[in-house]
């Protein structure tokens, strides 16, 4: 009874969270799901073998399994079902008997409940790592299988005579190649990573594209690149890995006829380089875009990501591509600031019943938290700096928590916090950065580390100095 209780609450606190990151409606009950699932079995190992460590390694495989497996059949990116469920195996109880630790100067404590926090949270990195790895190698092979199906149908047609030039050979083998890498990958929602691009060798061989007619001249190439920026800008914006943003870009571009495409994408700029390499058109375009605007909404990446494949499989043209994309990036977003608010607190007060909460703490979490969140996101809207309005957070949290407690001296302050806590957690960051270190993109992954550390690092400093202030007041 307990077990399937504990499912309904991390179902519960996963849909709260997955609200929070703006996932596309139609994907909830799926998110909802893995977090559960994830939740159930970590806790079944944790109990049997009493090893918070390895549940949690277990626990982040099974969740990346099954965030890989709703990809490929809902075509969303992998990133909308797997943020929102490892949310509760981060170990908030953990770090925040860290920072109270560390206020209390029992430094022996802080560095043993420091420690755990970190091999913990080295598991649930190491459980993604490990998936994305299997599966970026499994769709390299179906990759090379695709590649292989071509050219059999290709000597096919050869041999029926349907076939009656080099340049013709050379354009269906083209196409049938892209075709097939293209159904394959955008069934799982989620574009090849530059690996899988390295695993076709081959192709510069078999076909030569200086017999392929692109699909846009030389005056169009402007378009096509302001385009594929506009693409990216938004993705970038709205929480996109590295490695997405600049597949997405490659791929829109070389869809269009533009053999020579290479990009750079950081989580504050964009760069493009596009060349044609036309005999008569001897000319290199490039494009650079600084990103200062970063928020969490994962629906509007999975629409752009839904728009390129619109695009690559050549349904839309470049005007109405640039109509499609204003579109996405002007829409509101898909959650009011109150619902949000009131998804957290339901999030927040479902994951402290997972660590023993009682019905008054459960409450208490309930309505601090819809105050915290609403405030925090009037915060972020408003250009407030992330550091500082997460540090507001951290302080808001703990004067609730702090303030409900001492009206009701059997609710415990620090569960409450927790619950605060964990609605604030910087999931996207520490999922982009794991999934764009897997992908190579090594700059990318250490500043989106870093960035999850400072927002970290600002909710426990809001928290600590709320509490030492309070301290001394009363």
């Amino acid at each position: 009874m307990t077990q399937i209780l504990h499912f309904f609450y991390a179902y519960i606190a996963t849909m709260g969270f997955a609200v929070l990151f703006q996932v596309p409606r139609k994907t909830l009950l799926y998110s909802g799901f893995s977090g559960a699932f994830g939740w159930t079995i970590f806790q079944g190992i944790k109990l049997e073998f009493g090893n918070a460590v390895v549940a949690t390694f277990i626990g982040a495989m099974i969740i990346a399994m099954i965030g890989e497996r709703f990809a490929r059949k809902g075509k969303h990116p992998f990133t909308v079902y797997v943020i929102p469920a490892i949310v509760p195996l981060v170990p908030g109880l953990t770090l925040y008997r860290t920072m109270l630790a560390i206020l209390e100067e029992d430094y022996h404590l802080a560095a043993e409940a420091g420690s755990e926090a970190l091999l913990v949270a080295l598991a649930i990195a190491g459980g993604l790592t490990i998936i994305l790895s299997i599966n970026s190698y499994l769709r390299k092979k179906r990759m090379e299988l695709a590649e292989l199906r071509a050219r059999k149908k290709q000597r096919l047609l050869e041999k029926k005579g349907s076939v009656d030039s080099t340049a013709n050979e050379d354009l269906e083998l083209h196409k049938e190649i892209e075709k097939a890498k293209i159904e394959d990958y955008y069934q799982r929602g989620d574009p090849v990573d530059e690996g899988e691009n390295e695993s076709l060798p081959e192709e510069k061989e078999v076909v030569q594209t200086d017999h392929i007619t692109p699909r846009i001249s030389a005056k169009e190439e402007k378009k096509i690149l302001i385009l594929a920026m506009y693409a990216g800008e938004i993705m970038v914006k709205n929480g996109s890995e590295t490695y997405r943003v600049e597949d997405t870009i490659q791929r829109i571009c070389r869809s269009a006829g533009i053999e020579y495409v290479e990009s750079l994408v950081t989580p504050t700029g964009i760069h493009i380089s596009v060349d044609l390499k036309e005999t008569s058109v001897e000319h290199m375009l490039s494009s650079l875009k600084r990103i200062q605007e970063r928020l969490i909404n994962l629906d509007k990446v999975s629409k752009v990501n839904d728009f390129s494949r619109r695009f690559v499989m050549q349904e839309i043209s470049i005007e109405e591509g640039m109509r499609i994309l204003k579109r996405i990036d002007e829409e509101k977003e898909p959650y009011s600031i109150q619902f949000q608010a009131i998804s957290a607190g339901i999030a927040s007060a479902f994951f402290i019943l997972l660590v023993g909460a009682s019905l008054g703490e459960f409450t208490g979490a309930l309505l601090s938290t819809i105050i915290m969140t609403y405030a925090l996101r009037i915060l972020l809207r408003g250009g407030f700096p992330s550091f500082f309005a997460h540090l507001a957070g951290g302080m808001i949290a703990a004067f609730l928590a702090i303030f409900i407690a001492a009206i009701f001296p059997e609710i415990r302050m620090n569960v409450m916090i927790v619950g605060g806590i964990m609605v604030m957690v910087p999931g996207v960051a520490i999922t982009n950065s794991l999934r764009d270190t897997v992908a190579g993109d090594l700059v990318s992954g250490m500043t989106r580390g870093l960035e999850a550390m400072t927002i970290a690092v600002s909710i426990a400093f809001g928290v600590g100095f709320m509490i030492n202030l309070l301290g001394i007041l009363f």
